[in-house]
């Protein structure tokens, strides 16, 4: 004797309207999540910035949109921390025919890399027997 599916969801959507959103305003919100809603609405301006015709659900933005600009955010971090390495000689960058670059441990400063890591987790206060 329930109400169906679809009835339920459209009781509860009828108290979410796009008004109600708007009325809420993120100034209520605690303080970390005022700063990470800000956060997410700046990325969301960015990638319309970018793709100004663009339009999608939420479900869509999260998925497809903040997930885009975390990769790109992870590939420049990524490229940065791989250039460091890459300088301190701890990797061998070499570039392929076809322009990518592949990168491996540099096996003559293994020494070197094991110590590096010990400092730099004595530093953060951990230990690890591994290193």
């Amino acid at each position: 004797d329930r109400p169906p599916r679809n009835q339920v969801l459209a009781t509860w959507h009828a108290g979410c309207s796009i008004k109600n959103r708007h009325d809420m305003n993120s100034d209520n919100l605690p303080p970390l999540r005022q700063s990470k809603s800000r956060r997410l609405g700046e990325q969301v301006l960015r990638y319309l910035l970018e793709h100004p015709e663009a339009q999608d659900t939420v479900g869509g933005i999260a998925e497809w949109w903040l997930l885009e600009r975390r990769v790109a955010d992870a590939v420049m971090n990524v490229e940065a921390a791989l250039d460091d390495l890459v300088a301190r000689e701890f990797l061998v960058a070499t570039e392929r025919k076809d322009g990518s670059v592949h990168y491996r441990l540099n096996r003559a400063m293994e020494r070197e890399i094991r110590g590096h890591l010990r400092n730099a987790r004595a530093a953060k206060g951990l230990n690890s027997p591994n290193t």
